[in-house]
């Protein structure tokens, strides 16, 4: 223990003289939340300064280390790329060429370090210096003198760890991270995810937690060591100094007459608000804001992976993004929340000039704060729709300020409203005709059959990676600048906490299933695709509140291309979807101008 400590001290004291010697090279780190391919890919686009990766905490999160001026640089550049990234708040580069400057001294410092022989033969020692187990008697001072000035591979380390080499069952229960903080909470369950044995019901535990009452948290991991079964000598937990008293239950107390004629309790409009709420928590919305006005309402939430699963079947370069789905099924919640208090009954809800500014990353662990806002579409300077209401998706992290992601303009419309009084069954009759004259023509252009698996497979080549409850296309036929395919309605609830989830009209997953019918084409029914695309934009979107949302039940999709118009000024796709059983008079899932592009930081050209 002594030693493992003089190990640390000589480390920071060498980093701090670092620090303060050579000021004229000032370094820096920075986490980078893409795969080590991408990572360097930035790096390889820097010219100011040097900078190595330094850290590859998981297959989707790097920490990179150098000079300062390269740090900036590199921040900017992963910002344009929409890269999530994170400063860290240190002036030394940990792990980089910075290092060697104190390298010698710090091998002075620390002296001839040979580990204890008898300890040595009863532990299994797995080196994030070299990526594997390594023998106890290599810990020597050229080991750690290499640790400070190398790169440190915690992902092969742990996974081997874990798992040994060749084998294909874990051996390992529950992980405990002994330091100041759970800093590598969220790496190591990446490393247990992405692993290509099952490793996910590996427990993990933190000694301490920054911020955090440090016996309370290690009494709280005594108690989770307990409560997993490992054998625990809890009157050292509870006692930990010998010649301390135990505490005694006080008993003879005096009683006290408590008076409650006289109330003293005064509620606000928000706290009547709070304690009546008409809705349940949302899923993705959360909850009304209190105390914000009715007429243009807001809603919080507090994000974490954990609460909806299913957002991680939904990965672009390896990092978990919030689908455009989520913000319009967002949307949707809101409006249906606000059409209740105004008492309007409706059956199709429509969207219009919806955009996506900006991808919305989910961490692993650290909670996100989301919030919708909605009013009335402004007219004009003097008036406001009394039909059209603007919606506003933002987020907040303690990495960052707020960012808007999404907005658009949101409506509902009736079947009173779409039927004319005078000749409505007439017209209803005429409409239902030529939506299956459309439905049967385009369905007969799609006599090319492709494999939806083989689409997956190149879209996640490319780096857009679908998990299992995003792969629900199916049946999918190519024509000329179109394609025809089937769409499932998934288990979500399946990965959900207590298999429990929030009512939608339309489930995100299915919504994003139908945006999906754009993989076929430009794909080249499933060719090739240089990079990932996102959808960025909709002109306009109707969706019947009579979809059908049954656990299996299917639909048909309709897709086409169009060339670019005024409104996008780029090629845009047309989507119809139906129910299996049915033909409505119109699609239960209209879209018009659905636009996709490749995600930032790419050099191929949009081809939606």
């Amino acid at each position: 223990m002594e030693v493992c400590m003089a190990l640390a001290y000589w480390r920071g004291v060498v980093s701090t003289t670092l620090s303060e010697d050579f000021n004229i090279v000032r370094g820096g780190m920075i986490a980078i939340g893409a795969s080590q391919d991408l990572t360097q890919a930035l790096l390889d686009d820097c010219v100011q300064g040097k900078l190595v990766i330094a850290c590859i905490n998981s297959p989707s999160s790097m920490t990179v280390s150098g000079d300062e001026a390269a740090i900036l640089e590199l921040q900017h550049l992963a910002d344009k790329r929409s890269v999530w990234n994170r400063r860290l708040k240190i002036d030394v580069a940990y792990h980089s060429h910075h290092m060697l400057r104190v390298a010698e001294k710090y091998g002075s410092l620390i002296g001839d370090v040979h580990p204890n022989a008898t300890n040595a033969d009863n532990s299994a020692f797995f080196s994030s210096l070299a990526g594997r187990q390594v023998n106890t008697s290599s810990l020597t001072t050229a080991y750690w003198v290499e640790n400070l000035t190398s790169q440190v591979r915690f992902c092969e380390a742990l996974e081997l760890l874990c798992v040994p080499e060749g084998g294909d069952k874990k051996i390992v229960d529950l992980l405990i991270e002994v330091g100041p903080h759970s800093a590598l909470q969220g790496p190591s369950r990446q490393v247990l995810e992405s692993s290509q044995v099952d490793l996910k019901d590996i427990q993990y535990c933190s000694s301490l937690i920054r911020g955090g009452d440090s016996i309370t948290d290690m009494q709280r991991l005594a108690a989770r060591l307990f409560k997993e079964g490992c054998r625990v000598e809890m009157g050292a937990v509870n006692f930990p100094d010998p010649t301390m008293k135990p505490p005694k239950v006080l008993t003879d107390l005096p009683t006290y007459q408590w008076n409650h004629s006289r109330k003293y309790w005064y509620d606000t409009r928000v706290d009547r608000e709070g304690q009546s709420q008409p809705t349940q928590r949302h899923d993705l919305l959360g909850n009304r804001v209190h105390d914000s006005s009715m007429l243009e309402p807001q809603w919080k939430n507090i994000l974490i992976a954990d609460s909806v699963p299913w957002l991680r079947d939904h990965k672009v370069e390896g990092l978990t993004v919030f689908p455009m789905a989520g913000y319009l099924c967002m949307a949707m919640e809101a409006y249906r929340q606000q059409a209740g208090w105004k008492q309007v009954k409706y059956d199709r809800i429509i969207f219009s000039e919806i955009s996506v500014h900006q991808a919305l990353p989910i961490p692993e662990s650290t909670p996100v704060e989301l919030m919708l806002s909605m009013a009335p579409h402004a007219e004009g300077p003097r008036a406001s729709s009394d039909k059209w209401s603007g919606f506003k998706v933002f987020s907040w992290t303690n990495d960052r300020d707020w960012v808007e992601h999404c907005r658009g303009l949101v409506a509902s419309e009736s079947s009173e409203e779409r039927n004319n009084p005078i000749d409505g069954i007439k017209q209803a009759k005429r409409r239902l005709k030529s939506s299956a004259a459309t439905f049967e023509r385009l369905s007969d252009s799609c006599t090319e059959a492709v494999n939806a698996a083989n689409i997956y497979n190149v879209v996640a080549e490319a780096g857009f990676e679908y998990g299992p409850t995003f792969r629900y296309m199916d049946g999918v036929m190519t024509g000329p600048s179109m394609v025809r395919c089937n769409v499932t309605v998934p288990d979500s609830a399946a990965s959900m906490p207590y298999h429990h989830e929030s009512e939608y009209t339309i489930h995100p997953i299915t919504l994003d299933l139908i945006f999906q019918s754009l993989w076929p084409i430009i794909t080249n029914g499933g060719d090739s695709l240089d990079v990932p695309y996102m959808p960025i934009a909709i002109q306009r979107m109707e969706i019947s509140t009579s979809f059908t949302t049954t656990l299996g039940a299917a639909h048909q999709v309709i897709a086409r291309l169009k060339k670019a118009d005024l409104f996008s000024q780029k090629p845009s796709l047309d989507i119809d979807t139906f129910g299996e059983q049915r033909l409505p008079e119109t699609a239960d899932v209209s879209i018009r101008g659905l636009i996709g592009a490749p995600v930032q930081g790419s050099t191929a050209h949009a081809k939606v």
